[in-house]
């Protein structure tokens, strides 16, 4: 019964699932208007600062080129960047991780800080308001939910239920 079951329910949740994120992302993923016209002002930095930020952003460079799919170097990468004022260019390199990434709560709160930098409080807020869901999303998951979804997050289900394995969705 529970294989007629999981046979029905799956593809309902795919659909829902898409659903979701097609309306959740589809505005989030485009870059906004109010970043491009943005005025970005650089800050103050020593040149001994400023000497070591740019040696720090070039490491930070390298990680990504070593580990491309590594969303933490992929994060520092833009933090590096933002400290020497490249703010659009911090928001480009988070977009870029948020279509990497989609479910990672980091890069929406990290572009969303640097479009509070940029004076876009409305596609800021959007941004921190995905990152509250992604953040909360994890906590409504069911027992059930992990059992259907193992194999999108292994460690969010193993963590909270134990379940290392069961009903994969293909």
């Amino acid at each position: 019964m529970q294989a007629d079951e999981s046979r029905i329910l799956l593809p309902k949740m795919r659909l829902l699932v898409s659903i979701v994120f097609f309306f959740l992302a589809s505005p989030v993923l485009a870059q906004t208007n109010c970043s491009e016209k943005a005025r970005e002002v650089a800050p103050q930095l020593s040149t001994e600062t400023r000497r070591d930020f740019e040696a720090k952003l070039a490491q930070a460079r390298e990680n990504v080129a070593k580990n491309p799919n590594d969303a933490d170097s992929l994060i520092w990468l833009g933090r590096r960047t933002a400290y020497l004022g490249h703010y659009k260019e911090s928001i480009r390199i988070y977009t870029d991780g948020i279509k990497k990434f989609p479910s990672d709560a980091r890069f929406f709160r990290h572009r969303g800080h640097r479009l509070i930098t940029l004076r876009c409080f409305d596609d800021a807020i959007k941004d921190l308001r995905t990152a509250v869901f992604w953040i909360a999303a994890p906590m409504k998951l069911s027992r059930m939910d992990c059992r259907t979804r193992v194999m999108f997050q292994p460690a969010l289900c193993t963590q909270t239920f134990g379940i290392t394995s069961g009903w994969r969705v293909t």
